[in-house]
């Protein structure tokens, strides 16, 4: 399991025992960032420039647990900032036909670097369930400010970084409301952002990473 929150619902939820529990090893995902991606993001961080129609990036399946339906809500509310979006439909259950102009289809990316994170104010995530997705632990690295729902293990990676979460995940009037605290307090939320991204640098390091199944394995 790649986060504390599954190993707490696991004990709860089935009434394992101590030594039960002690078989249960943590090992959070690597982020696979380059540095050079990191050192470019926090070089653009430090100008504190707000562009004149703000990039607001999302990515994943067009499924209800990727809740893309509520992207389409937020950003029809929310015309002054455009939304460039990455995925594509695998379980067709999600119309992606009607959506407003301001959301840009950006295709599907192969490989994280090919995200033009110099053009990203912020990245959003409304997920209704998930573990630890590796997405928000690679965008984390970049020292860009993340909007994600408060879901699965999602707050053991966010959780302390004013702002990032979103305790109503369903509603879009929540996200929205973070939106606008993130463009007028922009200079904020980048300081939060770039001080997880050194958090990530150790902590999800692949020398961490390593050693943990070291540990794992000679238990």
């Amino acid at each position: 399991m790649d986060n504390e929150t599954i190993k707490r619902e696991l004990e709860q939820d089935h009434l394992l025992s101590e030594t039960q529990l002690a078989k249960l090893e943590v090992l959070l995902s690597p982020t696979t960032v380059k540095k050079t991606i990191q050192v470019q993001r926090r070089l653009q961080k430090l100008k504190n420039i707000l562009p004149s129609k703000p990039k607001v990036f999302w990515a994943g399946r067009f499924d209800r647990q990727k809740n893309f339906r509520l992207l389409t809500e937020i950003a029809r509310r929310t015309p002054q900032v455009e939304y460039w979006v990455w995925g594509k439909a695998v379980l067709n259950d999600t119309n992606i036909e009607s959506h407003p102009k301001n959301i840009v289809f950006k295709g599907v990316y192969g490989d994280f670097s090919e995200l033009p994170l110099d053009q990203c104010t912020a990245w959003l995530y409304t997920s209704l369930w998930d573990g630890l997705p590796t997405i928000l632990i690679d965008v984390a690295a970049t020292g860009t400010p993340i909007i994600a729902s408060n879901v699965g293990g999602i707050p053991t990676l966010l959780e302390g970084f004013g702002g990032s979460l979103v305790d109503s995940y369903a509603n879009a009037d929540a996200y929205i409301s973070r939106i606008q605290e993130l463009l007028q307090n922009i200079e904020a939320f980048r300081e939060n952002a770039n001080t997880l991204a050194n958090l990530v640098e150790s902590k999800y390091s692949i020398e961490n990473y390593n050693e943990s199944i070291k540990i794992a394995l000679d238990t």
